[in-house]
């Protein structure tokens, strides 16, 4: 008789004898649920408990699942989304259109009238490089009709 009342029952739990379910969130721990998970879903609860006010404790004990799911995305790893080479590209010349605007802001303030000869050289020299590389960009990567013709290239100006 006493075997027939246990097996209507709940399954007895480890717990120095008392009467739980097996699972947390099940009947049985037949449905798949893993008893380690189950573990740490409690040390979660438990934690989420000690550490909340009173408002968080009651929201908890509602709704334990719910918690445990926001909890559970909260922790996981956010994705990251590589730049596609379009991407990269773009950065690269907002990077270059910036660099250039803010050459553009000293040269106008003055940069170029303090310098030496042997800077002005170096100014003048990294500037045709600069203009040089842009236009071979400008030829590489041509827009709807604004495309530099590849006979241009040869004739770039200097300084």
């Amino acid at each position: 008789m006493t075997a027939d009342r246990r097996s209507r029952s709940r399954k007895v739990s480890g717990a120095f004898g008392a009467r739980q379910p097996a699972s947390l969130f099940g009947s049985g721990g037949g449905d798949g649920f893993d008893a380690r998970d189950e573990r740490a879903d409690l040390g979660i609860l438990y934690g989420a408990y000690q550490s909340g006010n009173w408002v968080t404790r009651q929201r908890l004990l509602e709704a334990p699942l719910m918690f445990l799911k926001s909890h559970k995305e909260a922790q996981a790893p956010a994705v990251v989304v590589e730049p596609s080479p379009g991407d990269n590209l773009l950065s690269d010349l907002e990077i270059l259109s910036s660099a250039a605007r803010r050459a553009d802001r000293r040269l106008r303030q003055g940069g170029f009238v303090n310098l030496a000869d042997e800077q002005r050289q170096e100014l003048a020299r990294c500037l045709d490089q600069s203009l040089h590389e842009t236009q071979r960009l400008a030829v590489r990567a041509p827009r709807k009709g604004h495309a530099l013709p590849r006979a241009d290239l040869g004739a770039l100006p200097t300084l």
